[in-house]
């Protein structure tokens, strides 16, 4: 997959292949689909497969064995990509069980001309598998038995072959998200029931006996990794053994109607069975286990003639003596099946498990100069890999733990592993490092002359029709509304949307100056707007082009926009609006500070003061206010965990003070190492309007100085302070520890491997 910058999170379709060998695919095949031509978001992300055969004994936690992608940007909608070499397809594989691209690559070429999105597969099928053999290794010490033909001691391995499907989700799934797994299992069901004195226990006894079994492995891995769906295919076609009065299992014979019927049971029995229920903020969306297509029906003929296999006819093969491809109509099938549940309006349509829902989504890590250390997020446990243009190994780490060296060279990345098992990517940092602008804080400040909001109506280009403010019918990307915002300087600033949606889920999609950046909310059960959700985007010095986009995961609405500090807090956050019992007060007169917390959920919230030199903590601290005349600024940052941090300040002006008349000076500074944000106290002043200076960071305004991240240690500054004409200066040098490095852009070019 072609990547040309970092994205936190990616947006487009990932499915993980799960089954036998007719999903996993037979060695050098896939169908005349004449990729070499197209430039479709498609990739089928092809490796040279892992090794695991029936009693291959892989590691307990198995992706230790797997190389994976470090593509921050592999579903990003609108990346251009070509397939390579699909037409001689030689040792390509899908990773990281695949054989070949199979009939998937024609599948994800369909998807991705129907949507316009790239669509990427990983595939953990694993051929000659029985029903039982994936229900039973659930347990991660089972070693369930095989093939009765490899004799008593072919087993396989212990948790497997389960554990391959959970260690892809929780690796692939928990960095990309993804849609569904799909499912075309069976053909080793039949054979194990028609010979059922050679296979004996690991036969199923009855359709039901299938169907709760498979109910089984897709319970666990919604405990393992998230409530991801399952769509399931039927297949039941097999050879057999006519000379030992065994015949070949055709469609609709009593045993291959035995299985197919299991696996027809498994979806359409699911909303029955509590294990199974989905719920997104809190409305059910069913079991989200579907009915895959029927490929007894849909590749009848098309199956692999006798060819010294035994358990042939099975196999999809490509092209039959009438010139149609088998592979061709797999995927076809799989297609005609998909398309409706892909779409937004679909009753029944497909809810992926984006990586918000997951709590897995892109983290950033910081930076400790005094210390020469880099530290990733805490709450997780941490690998930290080389980055290889793209790649990293995760059987060769570097280190272990939150921290590690930043002396050195090359390129590292952490690998965060949560308390459910899924794995996290964090930025990628060059070293040695070079200090940046922090441009991934959520809490940081927003770009000079950035806090402008906007009517839903006043675009500037779009194909949606307004009425009145309030713009809506967003079903998928290619609806969209976009507006211009224009700021003096770039950097990171808050986004915010007020919106509305009737359906479970608004599936919103900004597209920041080309840049796409998910916002998918919670549904609102109205059309009118009346919530609101927040993201931190990146923006350039002068004017930036933003685009509301739709995407087929939830229609919405909505009526206004803001970016900067003029935004809405995130849902479930706050707002504060400081204010001082006596703005006017006299000498050394006790205060009430207040930050007026509001919004959806104040409680937790924290309060930082700052202001004359002294420090206050709490929503509403009693002060003794400053003994000597002039204006005095008090500076609060309120927060909480999960949301961006909100500033604000009040002034109190002191007359009266006996001495006669102060001369206008600073009389202490205090910065914020959190937020950056400079307080000077000032003697003198007279209660007029105060502007701030200082060289490098602004020019005179009345908006409080805000320290970049980088300069909050060790640099030294000249600040300046301006009342009626009257200035005052002071030097200063920081002296906060630590760091945090904004997210570097990443390399293009870069792929997957296994």
């Amino acid at each position: 997959m072609v990547q040309s910058v970092s994205s936190k999170v990616g947006v487009g379709e990932v499915f993980i292949i799960g089954g036998q060998s007719n999903a996993q695919g037979l060695p050098n095949s896939t169908g005349d689909i004449n990729i070499a031509q197209s430039s479709l978001d498609y990739d089928g992300v092809r490796t040279q497969p892992v090794n695991v055969g029936l009693n291959a004994n892989l590691p307990r936690t198995f992706y230790e064995t797997v190389s994976a992608s470090s593509l921050d940007q592999i579903k990003a909608e609108y990346v251009q990509n070509t397939l390579r070499a699909a037409q001689t397809p030689t040792n390509q594989g899908i990773a990281p069980a695949g054989n070949s691209l199979w009939y998937w690559s024609y599948l994800g070429q369909r998807i991705a001309q129907q949507y316009d999105v790239p669509v990427a597969f990983y595939n953990v099928a694993w051929g000659g598998t029985h029903i039982k053999a994936w229900a039973q290794s659930t347990d991660n010490a089972s070693t369930p038995a095989g093939d009765p033909r490899g004799g008593p001691s072919n087993l396989y391995g212990s948790g497997a072959p389960y554990r391959i499907l959970r260690a892809a989700l929780r690796l692939y799934g928990g960095i990309y998200g993804v849609r569904s797994v799909l499912w075309l299992q069976g053909e080793t069901d039949a054979k194990a029931v028609n010979e059922i004195q050679s296979w004996g226990a690991r036969a199923v006894s009855s359709s039901d006996d299938y169907k709760n079994n498979l109910q089984q492995v897709i319970a666990q891995t919604r405990t393992d990794f998230g409530p991801v769906p399952w769509v399931v295919g039927q297949t039941s076609i097999i050879g057999g053994d006519p000379a030992n009065g065994m015949p070949n299992v055709v469609k609709d014979s009593p045993i291959s109607l035995l299985v197919a019927n299991g696996q027809s049971l498994a979806a359409t029995t699911a909303s029955g069975n509590a294990a199974l229920q989905v719920s997104i903020a809190g409305s059910s969306v069913g079991s989200q286990v579907f009915s895959g297509p029927n490929m007894n029906n849909s590749v009848t003929v098309r199956r692999s003639p006798g060819s010294g296999d035994p358990d042939e006819p099975v196999h999809f093969r490509r092209i039959d003596f009438d010139g149609k491809d088998g592979l061709k109509e797999a995927g076809d099938a799989w297609f005609d099946v998909l398309n409706t549940m892909l779409s937004s309006q679909a009753s029944d349509r497909i809810r992926p498990v984006a990586q918000a829902r997951l709590g897995t989504e892109f983290q950033t890590l910081s930076i400790n100069e005094p210390a020469n250390t880099i530290s990733a997020p805490s709450g997780y446990n941490v690998m930290w890999v080389a980055d290889n243009n793209g790649t990293f190994d995760l059987s060769s780490p570097v280190g272990y733990g939150q921290t590690i060296s930043s002396n050195g060279s090359g390129r590292l990345r952490a690998i965060l592993t949560n308390s459910q098992g899924n794995r996290i990517l964090t930025q990628a940092i060059n070293l040695p490092y070079t200090l940046v602008d922090d441009t991934s804080d959520p809490g940081g400040t927003p770009p000079s002359g950035s806090s402008q909001c906007k009517n839903g109506n006043e675009n500037s280009g779009g194909n949606r029709t307004p009425n009145g403010t309030i713009v809506g019918g967003f079903g998928n990307s290619s609806e969209f509304m976009e507006y211009i915002f224009n700021v003096q300087t770039g950097g990171s600033t808050n986004f915010s949307i007020h919106y509305a949606s009737g359906d479970s889920q608004a599936g919103m999609m900004l597209v920041v100056n080309g840049t796409s950046v998910p916002l998918y909310r919670p549904g609102t059960a109205s059309w009118t707007p009346n919530a609101d959700a927040s993201t931190t985007i990146n923006l350039n010095a002068g004017n930036n082009t933003i685009r509301i986009q739709g995407s087929r995961d939830g229609n919405f609405a909505y009526d206004r926009l803001c970016i900067g500090s003029g935004g809405t807090p995130p849902p479930g956050c706050f707002s504060i609006a400081p204010t001082v019992s006596n703005p006017n007060p006299g000498c050394n007169a006790p205060l009430t500070l207040n930050a007026n917390c509001s919004g959806a959920d104040c409680s937790g919230v924290t309060y930082a003061w700052s202001g004359n030199g002294q420090s206050y903590s709490g929503a509403t601290p009693g002060i003794t206010g400053p003994g000597s005349n002039g204006t005095t600024t008090y500076s609060v940052t309120a927060s909480k965990a999960g949301c961006s941090n909100q500033t604000g300040s009040v002034n109190v002006t002191v007359s009266g003070c006996g001495g006669g008349t102060t001369e206008f000076s600073i009389a202490g500074v205090q910065l914020n190492c959190g937020t950056g944000v400079v307080t000077l106290s000032l003697n003198g002043a007279n209660g007029s309007a105060i502007e701030y200076r200082a060289v490098g960071l602004q020019d005179w305004s009345t908006a409080l100085l805000t320290m970049p991240a980088h300069q909050r240690n060790n640099t030294s500054f000249t600040f300046y302070a301006r009342q009626s004409g009257v200035e005052a200066n002071t030097a200063y040098t920081t002296s906060c520890g630590g760091y945090r490095v904004a997210t570097q852009r990443e390399p293009t070019g870069g792929g997957i491997v296994g």
